[in-house]
């Protein structure tokens, strides 16, 4: 193997694992990954097992240099801003639901399909993907929400609800 190709093969392979951090799925990593190694086999059947060693920490040290410098300058530029999130403040605002959807605990409305014992119903003109605790709704039932946890909208049948709040009366 002559110096111009393990050179190729090196760079090569530098090069598309490189390109897998824009172009994910795998395989442009292996491929880099495998022109590395045998790029670096070349040097150490070529060259020696001095001269191998001393490339191979030399491309360790390269490869994490330019790693840590892409990670610093690549959050600053346009495309890197849209794939990370520059502040913990910026983290610590997301949210995975709708904090609002508190508000609807208590209020009433319609199933607008069968909730068995998930489905849709009409709050305040609104659909709404809710469910059950088990029991089957059938469509145009009065419901009322019972209970918010994230984006999970627990209803009962309105008739169970005051059932259960006369029970709970009666019980004192």
């Amino acid at each position: 193997m002559n110096l111009m190709l393990i050179i190729a093969l090196i760079l090569g392979g530098c090069l598309m694992l490189a390109t897998e951090l824009f172009v994910p799925g795998g395989v442009i990593g292996v491929l880099g990954l495998i022109a590395l190694i045998a790029g670096l086999a070349g040097i150490f059947v070529n060259y020696g097992v001095a001269v191998g060693m001393v490339s191979t920490i030399v491309i360790i040290i390269v490869a994490i240099v330019v790693f840590k410098l892409w990670i610093t300058f690549f959050s600053r530029s346009r495309a890197g801003r849209k794939f990370m999130a520059l502040t913990n403040a910026d983290a610590e605002s997301w949210l995975g639901y709708d904090p609002e959807l508190q508000a609807l605990v208590g209020q009433n409305g319609i199933a607008h399909t069968q909730l068995r014992p998930s489905g849709v119903v009409i709050i305040n003109d609104k659909r709404y993907h809710v469910v059950t605790r088990g029991e089957l709704i059938a469509a145009q039932t009065a419901i009322t929400v019972v209970e918010v946890h994230g984006n999970r909208i627990v209803v009962e049948a309105a008739e169970e609800q005051q059932s259960n709040e006369n029970t709970a009366g009666e019980q004192k």
